[in-house]
């Protein structure tokens, strides 16, 4: 079945001839086609990913190697396709690209899920768990293919993103110390505030896309790109995803038996331990 391309507006300047030919995507978003060069579709969008290839660089590096287990590398690595992916779709506009950006979201939040729930668990009942995020990112993939209903992707990821809250919340909680509780609860602040802030934006793009173009277009031509919303999302959520996994890092290390200690360079945060004396490490 041929998709179905739901225009976020219609306008001449989203029938550019470009190198990739007519968009064969669900989505074509706010930015227009074509404009900067006849290579990139919307070049703004595209080259905002880079933001995510940054954000994984400098955490990597920053990370000590015990505190970054398989789960966390895992997720960092699903947040470096999205960025791959992410590129190829709004580079192109083709539905097999928007499919290597959207299904990697899919996958790499479930690698966070495990990694948030495992170490509320204490990694008990793990085959379930992992049972279960296979059978979702293998359920929502196969029925996102047959109908290409862009709805029911944005439904399924919103469900991830409720969850991840709901066990960072938790970690904030029932962190064994007050010190453990206040850093938690400073990045659960940090990325879910960056990542709401860029669904704002992207909403507002989405729903106002007409008087998004005519501002932009208002705009002293340097200035025009500062107003492509859609790019900003990328960046916003980029960032709010990435404190996710360093939450998430610093309450596995805790629960693994590490003195966890966040660091802060900016603008890159990451996580850095000792063992506690008598406490041995606990394998994943």
């Amino acid at each position: 079945m041929p998709p179905m391309i739901v225009q976020v507006v219609g306008s001449d300047m989203d029938n550019q001839p470009g190198m990739w030919g007519p968009p064969s995507s669900t989505m074509n978003w706010c930015e227009e086609d074509y404009t900067v060069t006849p290579w990139i579709a919307e070049f703004w969008n595209t080259v905002s990913n880079f933001s995510f290839f940054i954000l994984v660089y400098l955490g990597q590096r920053g990370f000590e190697g015990h505190m970054l287990h398989y789960e966390l590398m895992a997720s960092l690595g699903g947040l470096f396709l999205i960025g791959v992916g992410s590129v190829a779709f709004h580079g192109t506009l083709l539905w097999s690209a928007q499919l290597l950006d959207e299904l990697p979201m899919i996958y790499a939040s479930c690698m966070l899920i495990s990694c948030l729930i495992h170490t509320v668990t204490k990694r008990r009942h793990g085959w379930i768990i992992a049972i279960v995020l296979v059978m979702y990112a293998g359920g929502v993939t196969w029925i996102y293919l047959e109908t290409r209903d862009f709805g029911f992707f944005v439904t399924s990821y919103g469900v991830q993103v409720a969850v991840i809250a709901a066990a960072s919340l938790y970690h904030c909680i029932s962190a064994p110390t007050p010190e453990h509780r206040t850093q938690l609860a400073k990045l659960m602040v940090l990325s879910l505030g960056c990542y709401f802030s860029g669904l704002v934006l992207w909403n507002i793009d989405n729903a106002f896309c007409p008087a998004v173009r005519r501002m932009r277009a208002s705009l002293p031509s340097p200035l025009q790109p500062l107003a492509q919303l859609h790019a900003w999302w990328h960046v916003f959520s980029a960032y709010g995803t990435y404190l996710s996994i360093v939450m998430c890092a610093y309450a596995r290390g805790a629960a693994d038996g590490f003195e966890p200690v966040l660091v802060a360079e900016s603008p890159i945060m990451y996580v850095k331990g000792t063992r506690k004396s008598g406490v041995a490490h606990k394998a994943d």
